[in-house]
């Protein structure tokens, strides 16, 4: 089943947006508390409902104001190094594609196998047989002449 996407704007009606924030402040807290237990850290979630009451999660005041006043505390660079933009994840995404790159370029050379080895050389050597032929060919016809007359003196180096 398809589910259709909510367009974002104000939900007309009251009683149908109340209805609709009672129903994802419960969505939200839950997901708040997963996120706290699963990945082991400090989460705090703040929002205003419809008549301007302010809700927190965790409900203890102590336990929010530790939350707040430890990110407060941080300095600036440790804000920034934890940031983690779009243009963050291409650069190490690049990265990680061009070492990968440079490895499948530098492994083709270091340990091939011994049959391409070996099929490469086979072509190689009929490579150059069919140009060392048609070198030959070349130099005759150039004896020769193009019309099929022979040259008095032949020169064979």
């Amino acid at each position: 089943m398809v589910r259709v996407k909510t367009p974002l704007k104000l939900i007309e009606g009251e009683k149908h947006r109340n209805t609709t924030f009672m129903k994802r402040r419960v969505v939200i807290k839950k997901k708040a508390m997963e996120l706290s237990k699963l990945c082991d850290i400090a989460t705090l979630l703040v929002r205003y409902g419809p008549h301007g009451k302010l809700e927190t999660w965790p409900e203890d005041p102590q336990q929010a104001r530790r939350i707040i006043d430890h990110y407060r505390s941080l300095r600036a660079e440790e804000c920034i190094t934890r940031h983690y933009d779009v243009a963050t994840f291409f650069e190490g995404h690049l990265k990680k594609l061009q070492a990968d790159l440079e490895r499948k370029r530098n492994s083709w050379l270091e340990d091939p196998q011994a049959e391409c080895l070996e099929a490469l050389a086979q072509t190689l050597d009929s490579k150059l047989a069919a140009i060392d032929e048609r070198l030959g060919y070349t130099s005759v016809e150039t004896e020769v002449g193009r019309r099929g007359k022979e040259i008095d003196q032949v020169w064979w180096p």
